[in-house]
């Protein structure tokens, strides 16, 4: 049989195919655009998307529906999610995970200083949301219950830290770690993985019903994915100039430089193929979930976590001409397409020796590098056994790489009344993920003593498991001498600074108090008012305007004199401190009017402040020079939205109200929507 005319029909099947149009796919962010997503930037703009078919859009969150609600929902192909995406399985949405990007997560805790260990957190505020649940679990593994903190809602603004408003929030290693870097902020980063609760960081998923209709669409994103997560690692400088121009200029090209390096740090691409999977992680990440009653122990991880082989085609079984012709031609775009793949998988495949190349000339590199480093550089594992030694720690510490090699530093390097100290950092270098520094004196081979600054932190084994600690040293005796002198010679100007710093406090205090009751002044409520109103809004919550007066103040003034009118005026403020919240904010607003702000309150429970207030002052008595005086006041009340959309719209409001209860007789509350009688 002659395959020529065979052969002229399949080129003449192919040449007459017209072009195949694009396939629309849209990817939903699980955030705004930053380097935490530059592999599909990179995919996007070099073309791997569009050689696989595909005409793709990228789309950042935003505050109306996240990830999961717009691939669920419909409105994207693809989403980011976070290894809460095992939970949302379980609780029956049928989301899958078709690549893991980030193998460890990135999600910590931040705290000031003050914050020695995750236990000091107990009862205090912690800024974080609802939805992240890791480090629910790593508060409660390491003996923090949840109804032991004071949860804060994320402002996404680390001046919440940094002012001391809240005791620790949660973030990116990758992201708010610059940021207070950047603010000169001393902070402690607390990593669930310390207590072996080791989630995945982002994830690529869609659902069920996408995987089943394009289960072709869905292999070629992915590998165009992950092709772009290649390029983008391997030339982040280029990327982040893309972002930079195309994409947001919200961060600075340092800010992006830090998400970078980080981020590859967190994928660990030397040591794990970019977008594996372990099962048995999910699991372990599915059994957390289990142990806090979010999800039932007998959770099915099969089909939630994708499998990238190729999918077997069905078998055509046709007597017809026209069904031979139509197997035919699918063969033949069959042969095409696997031969553009062939393609794709040899360029892939070169790419990869190159990798490996760069990554044996970078061991090669860093092993130079600490070698000749300008500071002791010694590595150790578990028990204290060197197994790393360079040329400056020989310098420093006296003796050669092979007397030390594989012996215990304590025995001969660590004075025995500093042993204590030295070995619960070792021991917490051992258990974190963060660096931890100490100062503390360590012996040389000719018996001196002298003082070294050292830096300690984990490196793991390829399979992701803590493997020992680099520690690197500075000798700074000399250095810290001259300190000591300088700091004798300087101790007086130090208490004078101190002195005029707190003189200085004191007058920033005086700014926003009025000195006579001590509340608040008009100034720094007009300023509070303005910002909650605009946190009203944007989040949706309540808000009430108490204003009061007090009934009758100028006869009592001409009646007593003016120091009977000051005592009356502290008495009533103090009964106002007295049932006020923190977020509360009581301010004298003129003469003797007050003005309470009530942030999330809605008027029935403004209401019910104001009339317990109003019976409170109805029945205290001033004791003035023998005469005890009864006062009584007025309340006024305005609630957002109801009655007002705006500081002055408010304030209005409540003058308004404050006049109607005034009108009506005095020593009652009233509200431009209703009244309780006193």
């Amino acid at each position: 049989m002659n395959p020529l005319p065979g052969c002229i029909l399949i080129l003449f099947l192919l040449t007459a195919l017209p072009a195949v149009a694009l396939e629309r796919v849209t990817l939903q962010l699980k955030w705004k655009h930053q380097f935490q997503f530059a592999g599909y930037y990179a995919a996007l703009e070099k073309g791997y998307y569009r050689e696989a078919g595909l005409d793709v859009t990228i789309v950042e969150q935003t505050a109306r529906e996240n990830s999961l609600d717009a691939v669920l929902n419909g409105r994207a192909d693809y989403g980011i999610g976070a290894s809460d995406l095992a939970l949302h399985r379980a609780q029956g949405k049928p989301v899958v995970a078709l690549a893991c990007i980030i193998q460890h997560s990135p999600l910590v805790l931040f705290t000031s200083v003050r914050i020695q260990s995750i236990k000091d957190l107990t009862d205090k505020r912690i800024m974080l949301l609802p939805e992240e649940t890791e480090l629910f679990a790593f508060l409660t593994r390491s003996g923090v219950e949840r109804n032991r903190i004071v949860e804060v809602p994320h402002s996404f603004d680390i001046d919440a830290l940094t002012s001391g408003r809240v005791d620790a929030l949660s973030g990116y290693s990758t992201d708010e770690a610059y940021d207070l870097q950047s603010a000169n902020f001393t902070y402690h980063q607390f990593s669930p993985r310390s207590v072996d609760i080791d989630f995945y960081g982002d994830t690529l998923f869609t659902t069920q019903k996408h995987l089943k209709e394009h289960p072709s669409q869905v292999v070629a994103f992915r590998e165009a994915s992950l092709r772009g997560w290649q390029y983008a690692l391997a030339h982040s400088e280029e990327v982040i100039e893309l972002i930079r121009s195309k994409y947001s200029q919200r961060h600075s090209l340092e800010h992006l430089r830090f998400e970078a390096a980080e981020t590859a740090r967190l994928m660990q691409p030397d040591l794990v193929e970019i977008g594996s999977m372990n099962p048995e992680r999910w699991r372990k990440i599915a059994d957390m979930y289990a142990s806090l009653g979010m999800t039932p122990h007998e959770f099915e991880i099969e089909g939630f976590i994708y499998d990238p082989r190729p999918v077997k085609l069905p078998a055509w079984v046709n007597t017809s001409l026209l069904s031979a012709l139509a197997a035919l031609l699918l063969f033949s775009i069959l042969v095409w397409r696997y031969a553009r793949l062939n393609r794709n998988l040899n360029r892939a495949l070169v790419e990869r020796d190159q990798a490996l190349a760069e990554r044996r000339a970078n061991e090669e590199q860093l092993r130079v590098v600490l070698d000749t480093a300008p500071v002791a550089v010694i590595t150790w594992r578990k028990g204290f056994v060197l197994t790393g030694w360079n040329r400056e720690a020989q310098r420093t510490f006296g003796w050669t790489k092979e007397e030390v090699l594989e012996r215990n530093f304590f025995d001969f390097m660590v004075p025995e009344a500093e042993r204590p100290q030295v070995q619960a950092i070792t021991d917490g270098a051992l258990d974190s993920d963060f660096v931890a520094h100490s100062v503390n004196h360590n012996l040389t081979k000719d018996g001196r003593t002298i003082f070294c600054a050292w830096s300690n932190a984990m490196f793991h084994d390829p399979a992701g498991n803590p493997a020992g600690v680099i520690s690197i040293a500075l000798d700074i005796t000399e250095r810290t001498q001259a300190e000591e002198a300088l700091h004798a010679a300087n101790i007086g100007l130090q208490t004078r600074l101190e002195q005029i710093q707190a003189l200085q406090a004191r007058l920033e205090e005086l700014a926003v108090r009025d000195s006579l009751t001590g509340l608040y002044n008009r100034r720094y409520l007009d300023e509070t008012l303005e910002r909650e109103v605009a946190r009203a809004r944007r989040e949706g919550h309540p808000l009430s305007l108490l204003m009061i007066d007090v009934d009758h103040f100028k006869q009592l003034n001409d009646n007593y004199g003016h120091r009977a009118g000051d005592k009356v005026l502290r008495m009533l403020s103090e009964l106002l401190l007295a049932d006020t919240r923190t977020e509360d904010v009581a301010c004298r607003y003129g003469g003797e009017e007050f003005l309470v702000l009530l942030p999330g309150m809605p008027a029935d429970k403004a209401r019910q402040r104001a009339e317990t207030w109003r019976r409170d002052i109805e029945n205290a008595a001033v004791v003035f020079e023998g005469h005890a005086l009864k006062i009584t006041a007025s309340f006024g009340i305005a609630c957002y939205p109801e009655h007002g959309q705006d500081p002055d719209q408010l304030t209005g409001a409540a003058d308004a109200a404050l006049y109607e209860a005034k009108h009506r007789g005095r020593n009652r509350v009233e509200c431009l929507q209703g009244h309780f009688v006193g």
